[in-house]
């Protein structure tokens, strides 16, 4: 029986194969900088989400 494939997933969210092997988020990671430039720019990204849903009304 073949070996099922695993795709790994983030928060139930598929994370596509180029996103996973990109070189500059890999050396992001690696650095205590690159973390923090990436979570604040995740917050933010999901504060805009949420306000744009709240106009909305969907919230």
């Amino acid at each position: 029986m073949a070996k099922k494939s695993r795709i790994p997933k983030i928060a139930g969210v598929k994370v596509p194969k180029p996103l996973r092997k990109s070189k500059m988020l890999r050396s992001m990671m690696a650095s205590d900088l690159g973390r923090d430039v990436l979570a604040k720019a995740l917050t933010a990204g999901a504060g805009a989400a949420a306000a744009v849903l709240a106009d909305r009304g969907d919230a």
